[in-house]
């Protein structure tokens, strides 16, 4: 039976997961996909593709931007975690991924 609040909802959007939550474990990430899908959307987190090994750090900084900027690309919305991490303040890379999808 569909649940009468997706019923019309348009399927295949993609959701960009931003948040200190991305870090937890595959089977968390696994989870909240899951519930995106009971929704209708796909979830997507920017560890789902990660760079080669053996890269400088700099060079692994950098391709994890783009990696992340080219799925918020292939996005149409984004949930994202404000829950404070490493302390009081939200996490900063989720709070970058918020302004650019907001841009």
């Amino acid at each position: 039976m569909t649940d009468p609040h997706i019923a019309n909802r348009p399927t295949h959007l993609k959701v960009y997961l931003a948040g200190p939550h991305v870090l937890r474990n595959a089977k968390d990430r696994e989870q909240k996909k899951a519930v995106c899908t009971r929704y209708g959307f796909e979830g997507v987190f920017p560890l789902d593709q990660a760079p080669k090994e053996g890269l400088h750090p700099r060079e692994t900084a950098l391709t994890i931007f783009e990696i992340c900027i080219a799925m918020m690309d292939s996005c149409q919305l984004t949930i994202a975690n404000f829950t404070p991490f490493r302390g009081v303040s939200m996490d900063v890379g989720a709070a970058v991924e918020i302004g650019y999808m907001c841009a």
